[in-house]
């Protein structure tokens, strides 16, 4: 009786702690050393709780400071449901935090609860300057003011979180996004129809912004629910064929009727860009062609890639010197389809990818023309990465590049070391080192 006893309990702690491993609890992790988070409340009572490790929980107090370096995560979870504005929770923050996790697990503890009520999470991250990433925001219910100002004023967030719900309630995106003047990406709004003021000033100040992908299907829907604030430069995208000139958005403001958006991307200052598309293209812009890679140790080979850019596939852009810190456009597929078969690539291109914990090394392109070792959290939209557990060295912190067969129009492009260099010399790459060149072979050339 003793023995069935003891396998009785070992077998509830495990399933204990599997089922607490599988929940994905709101998460903050240092990006740099002496950062701090921080909760507090007034007004009212919560049950919250932290951990370190997701397993171990301690309670806590509000506006207790919790110190993290570079690498630390804090875990938080309770019962936060505040009844109405007067009695809502903010984060604090400084130095340099990505949040992650599913922000539902502040409010029930396990994150399986999509329902939110009134204010369910207003404010509660505004002026953040220190976020870099935003959590999970997976309600599907919405409720009058629930996302109110969430993010307002969080300049470091490049990339918003998905807002999967389709039925809208009063304002309850309203301000969520304003004055986050590095997001350079927008959630779809996939819902059909609007709420009144539901998109209100959502992107106020966002100049960063590109385009804004809308589901909705009937242009008299709502009209004061619109996007106030929206950048001028931007582009709104629809489902089919809309007229949104009623809809007051501000002079300059673009409509795309397709349905299919190709976001452009700026070559950098060595004229180089990783990019993906979640549909099918062709660049547009003359004098930029794109690669695939094949990693070999701390050597990328790059081969030209003929024909449009299938969807969902990583590449690298290349446009020489002449393009560097161009925009390089895309449209509709023409041609034939190229050949993208053992490309190394990772695309990014429908979400935000969370990478820890990161399983392999991840590899990113620098300002210049190399890869170097990535050490964030999640990327932006319509960007490629490589990943490759250990270069040949094991101290590498770079990875060079190096063109397979077209060199038409790639000139200086230096490797990652001072000592060594890649120059066009009679329409072929040649690596200098020292006083000696030698071609991509390894063998000298005189």
């Amino acid at each position: 009786m003793k023995k069935t006893i003891c396998l009785i309990a070992m077998l509830w702690m495990t399933i204990g702690l599997t089922c607490a491993q599988d929940v994905d609890y709101l998460c903050f992790t240092a990006e740099e050393d002496n950062s701090n988070v921080s909760l507090y409340w007034i007004y009212a009572t919560y049950n919250i709780e932290t951990s370190t490790d997701g397993t171990t929980w301690n309670p806590y107090n509000s506006f207790d400071k919790i110190s993290l370096n570079k690498g630390e995560k804090v875990y938080f979870r309770g019962d936060y449901v505040p009844a109405d504005i007067t009695v809502r929770a903010e984060f604090l923050m400084r130095g340099k935090i990505a949040a992650s996790g599913n922000i539902m697990t502040l409010r029930n503890g396990d994150g399986k609860d999509e329902e939110l009520n009134a204010n369910a999470f207003s404010y509660m991250f505004q002026g953040c300057k220190s976020l870099t990433s935003a959590p999970a925001l997976p309600a599907t219910k919405l409720a009058p003011f629930c996302y109110s100002s969430m993010f307002y004023g969080c300049s470091a967030l490049t990339a918003a979180p998905a807002l999967p719900a389709v039925n809208l309630e009063e304002q309850c995106y309203y301000n969520m996004f304003s004055n986050c003047t590095s997001l350079a990406v927008a959630p779809e709004l996939p819902a059909p129809a609007l709420a009144d003021n539901c998109y209100d000033w959502m992107f106020s100040g966002c100049s960063n912004l590109n385009y804004i992908k809308i589901g909705l299907t009937n242009s008299d829907s709502k009209p004061n629910g619109w996007l106030n604030g929206v950048p001028s430069t931007c582009t709104i995208v629809c489902p089919s064929e809309l007229d949104l000139t009623n809809l007051g958005l501000p002079d300059g403001v673009k409509v795309e009727n397709t349905g299919k958006y190709f976001p452009s991307v700026k070559l950098n200052p060595a004229g180089f860009a990783t990019y993906s598309s979640d549909v099918d293209c062709s660049i547009s812009t003359e004098g930029v062609k794109a690669y695939k890679a094949a990693i070999d140790g701390e050597t990328i080979t790059l081969t030209a890639l003929e024909g449009y850019i299938p969807a969902g596939t990583g590449v690298l852009l290349y446009g020489g010197k002449a393009k560097a810190e161009k925009e390089v456009k895309f449209a509709a597929a023409t041609g034939d389809k190229a050949d993208v078969t053992g490309n190394d690539f990772k695309p990014t291109t429908t979400t935000t990818r969370p990478l820890l914990p990161m399983e392999a090394k991840v590899w990113v392109l620098s300002a210049g023309s190399e890869f170097l070792q990535y050490t964030g959290t999640a990327f932006i939209m319509n960007r490629a990465y490589l990943v490759h557990e250990a270069p040949a060295t094991s101290a590498a912190r770079n990875m060079r590049m190096v063109f397979a067969d077209d060199v038409t129009g790639i000139e200086n492009i230096e490797t990652a070391t001072m000592e060594t260099r890649k120059a066009l010399e009679n329409g072929r790459i040649v690596i200098i080192k020292g006083s000696k060149k030698f071609n991509t072979a390894g063998q000298l050339v005189k």
